[in-house]
């Protein structure tokens, strides 16, 4: 199996009105002067949830990890996938409630390995997110717990709890 080709960082907590972490671009302006090669973004802040930038930035596939319905302000599912296939990204809805079960592990992992370049995958926080993709590396023996636990902490996550032991 393949694995994102790492290190990862989960923005939630970086996001905000001051450059660079104010748009898409500059976040991943920022994250690649560290080294980083992926991306996890929450979906909640207008200026970083830009389909046509993500493209223009190489993302190739969009994970929603959100379920409909969430909050009454949210975009659904069907008009996220048509924003996302009109900027030419392929587009996949595995929502997530609560902790995400076996058969979303496994679709979200198949996903992220099918996928032709890097990927955005989102929920409201990236909480759902992090923790459906490091279930994902840890079950398919791509990474360890405690590799994804300390991932997990240097984006600001406390994994310590996703995994058995």
């Amino acid at each position: 199996m393949k694995t994102i080709k790492g290190p990862g960082i989960f923005l939630a907590q970086f996001i905000g009105g001051e450059p660079p972490f104010n748009t898409l671009d500059g976040v991943a302006q920022w994250a690649v002067g560290l080294g980083f090669k992926a991306l996890q973004l929450p979906c909640n802040h207008p200026a970083i949830f830009d389909l046509a930038q993500a493209a223009a930035q190489g993302f190739k596939l969009v994970i929603n990890n959100r379920p409909d319905g969430e909050d009454p302000s949210q975009p659904s599912s069907a008009e996220i996938e048509a924003a996302a296939k009109a900027a030419g990204l392929a587009y996949v809805h595995i929502p997530v409630r609560g902790g995400p079960t076996p058969d979303q592990v496994e679709a979200n992992h198949r996903a992220i390995e099918a996928a032709d370049g890097p990927v955005l995958a989102f929920c409201r926080s990236g909480t759902r997110s992090i923790v459906t993709w490091s279930l994902g590396q840890f079950q398919a023996d791509e990474r360890s717990a405690d590799e994804l636990v300390e991932l997990g902490a240097q984006a600001g996550y406390d994994l310590s709890g996703a995994f058995p032991r």
